[in-house]
């Protein structure tokens, strides 16, 4: 290592000195005890900030690992010593192959019990021991290094990028060199120092190992390894293990019985003959027996009276899912049973998906040639305020939400997505913004969709209201406007396809630096007027106008704490201060003594939203253009003609038609179903 090399090394998070290092040589142990305890606190909040990357990792790792393919952990000392630990349980406890979990560190197996420190700065043993397994496209590698710099395992995630391998790190500092490596899933959770400096068998470990644990309990899960929380796919080994089989057995049968109870069927005889008999340990060992061993194939002989070749075969149909198999079989007993007259699924339809990404939420819909059938909702998606993996995992959450809405959805739906035959992402904040491809690439993963095949469209949350002129042929042009609790105006013309395409945008920067007339800028407006009465020297609470009161009652604090309770109270501002806005229209459009205070803030805002209309005119002249409206404010009719009478002032012309559009994701979805049938 060069005097330069340990330079770098110095600065790293990991090696700085902690805040307890002036005092902690004086600590008595109890204190000396709960600093260090304090410090470990700090794994979890700090592993949480990592959730939607490791969830996208774990949907991109499970079809690999059912396809056969293998999860290679890379570490050196410590980081190699917890890989080695999380892959030696995997086997014993899910009944998996001994192969397909395989941990590669620096210096050897033999670092398990006597650590190598020099056996780390190997980057050609790295590159070695990886090329050895022959990797596969169904392979996935992990890199594991506290200070993102360990040569061993930089030099193993070099080779799998080449070979094209599924490739993931888990690191504690940022920037590192493992993240200027272009890695697909960078896992970073920022600790701080140790808590003796430089001791990464510490936080670092400890975090690593939350990770591995979830990484790998989580893809066991959803390979279908486990039922209801109980480890089913495990084999009796010994009397501890032989009397946990004996319980998941009971407890299987016992819910079997309560979800036929809810749909209002009787066991058959058999069965409840099965259920009473494996009350006695001897019976339930021999049919954990007769199932050489395996306590998720005794489950599925115990519910369906099945012989355990049967039994496995029907298992190994849903890929080995035993709450599948119960679904399935419990459907089929619902079908040819007493209720044979109940609707069953029949063929798939086409499915097609929208998501509309905004600042705020996430909303998708998803249609079928028919029509928007479901509809599901979860957290912001800018691309520019959130991590590329959160926004996707968000709009995976949407959609698994519409998903499992679906009518006459068929079982599997419960934990997988549907073919969808085209998806358009409508996000926000992607006209400023670097590495789409990035977005891109993650999309297609979640979706099954590409670009390139013209499965997947990407375009700006605000593109998804030119749907409207889309698919009418009498129009060329049109403008949208959306104030929610933000507002961007776009102007779009059909392209020699047919298909619109944006050709200008006023906005939508966002709070800090625009959003003009939008709920944030209303709020914004109710607050300053607030905070100009308390500042005034002679000004009390009794001297504030009547919207002043009621926004000072929202945040429910004395005037002095307004601020404190705004900025300090851990919840987000900018929702906080647009919530703001339903006051302020309330005051302002009450039919009776409409407050003129909260009325001229709302044609402020409406002023301000004819002003990122009126420079898109000179592309799309109104009077050949349709207006398009969206957006919370725009659902409320008075402020619409606020907003027409601040068009007028501004000397717009009338458009040749004006909509209000309540929801972009099902107008932008129907479009796509309808241009497929």
């Amino acid at each position: 290592m060069t005097p330069s090399d340990c330079e770098q090394l110095d600065h790293l998070q990991t090696e700085v000195r902690s805040a307890y290092a002036h005092s902690i040589d004086s600590l008595d142990t109890l204190d000396l005890c709960t600093a260090f305890n304090h410090e470990e606190s700090r794994v979890s909040s700090s592993v949480a900030c990592c959730l939607p990357a490791v969830a996208s990792f774990v949907d991109e790792l499970v079809p690999r690992l059912r396809a056969g393919g293998r999860l290679i952990y890379v570490g050196a000392g410590n980081s190699g010593r917890v890989a080695m630990m999380d892959c030696a349980e995997i086997p014993v406890t899910f009944s998996t192959d001994e192969g397909q979990f395989i941990a590669l560190v620096a210096g050897g197996e033999q670092t398990a019990t006597k650590a190598q420190e020099g056996a780390e700065d190997a980057e050609e043993d790295g590159t070695a021991q990886l090329q050895a397994l022959n990797l596969t496209v169904k392979d996935v590698v992990l890199g594991i290094s506290a200070s993102g710099r360990t040569p061993f395992v930089l030099g193993a995630l070099k080779f799998a990028l080449q070979t094209g391998t599924l490739t993931a790190s888990i690191t504690n500092t940022s920037p590192s060199a493992i993240d200027s490596l272009g890695v697909d899933y960078p896992l970073v959770a920022l600790l701080g120092p140790e808590f003796i400096a430089g001791s990464t068998r510490l936080k670092a470990g400890s975090a690593a190992k939350q990770i591995l644990n979830m990484i790998s309990t989580c893809s066991m899960m959803k390979l279908g390894k486990t039922y209801g929380g109980l480890m089913v796919d495990l084999r009796v080994g010994n009397h501890k293990l032989q009397a946990r089989g004996r319980r998941i057995v009971r407890q299987v049968c016992k819910e079997t019985m309560v979800l036929h109870s809810t749909r209002g069927l009787v066991l058959p005889t058999e069965i409840l003959k099965n259920f009473h008999q494996i009350q006695n340990d001897d019976a339930a060992n021999t049919l954990i027996a007769r199932c050489d061993g395996s306590v998720k194939l005794a489950c599925a002989v115990a519910v369906t009276d099945l012989s355990p070749s049967e039994a496995n075969t029907q298992l190994q149909s849903v890929d080995g899912d035993l709450k599948a198999f119960v679904a399935k079989h419990l459907n089929s007993t619902y079908i040819h049973g007493n209720n044979a007259s109940v609707e069953v699924d029949g063929d798939d339809p086409e499915y097609f998906l929208c998501i509309d990404g905004g600042g705020t939420k996430c909303a998708v819909s998803i249609a079928t040639k028919s029509g928007v059938v479901s509809r599901g909702y979860a957290g912001p998606c800018n691309f520019n305020t959130v991590a590329t993996e959160e926004l996707v995992g968000q709009a995976k959450k949407a959609t698994m939400e519409a998903v499992r809405l679906l009518p006459r959805r068929r079982h599997s739906y419960l934990t997988n997505y549907p073919r969808f035959s085209k998806v358009w992402a409508g996000i926000a904040g992607i006209h400023h913004a670097e590495k789409l491809n990035v977005l891109i690439n993650r999309l297609e993963r979640a979706f099954g969709v590409s670009m390139e095949s013209g499965t997947l469209r990407l375009t700006s949350d605000g593109a998804l209201l030119g749907a409207c002129i889309e698919g009418d042929a009498s129009v060329k042009t049109g403008i949208s406007l959306i104030s929610g609790t933000g507002s961007v105006a776009t102007a779009f013309r059909k392209d020699s396809d047919g298909h619109v395409v944006e050709v200008r945008r006023t906005g939508g920067w966002g709070h800090l630096i625009g959003d003009d007339g939008s709920a944030f800028y209303i709020g914004k407006k109710a607050l300053q007027a607030l905070l100009t009465s308390i500042d005034s020297s002679e000004a009390d609470e009794s001297c504030l106008s009547e919207m002043e009161g009621e926004v000072l009652a929202h945040f429910g604090c004395t005037k002095n704490a307004v601020l404190s309770r705004l900025l300090y109270s851990g919840k987000n501002p900018k929702s906080d201060i647009s919530h703001l806005a339903k006051i302020v229209t309330r005051l302002a459009f009450r039919d009776k003594d409409p407050n003129l205070q909260a009325l001229e803030i709302l044609n402020s805002a409406a002023s301000s939203l004819a002003q990122l209309i009126q420079p898109l005119t000179v592309t799309c002249p109104p009077a050949r253009s349709v207006l398009i409206l969206s957006g919370a404010l725009m659902g409320v009719s008075k402020f619409r003609v606020l907003l027409h009478e601040q068009l007028s002032l501004a000397h717009v012309a009338a458009f040749k038609e004006v909509i209000s559009i309540e929801s972009a994701s099902d107008s932008a979805v129907e479009l796509l179903a309808a241009q497929a049938a």
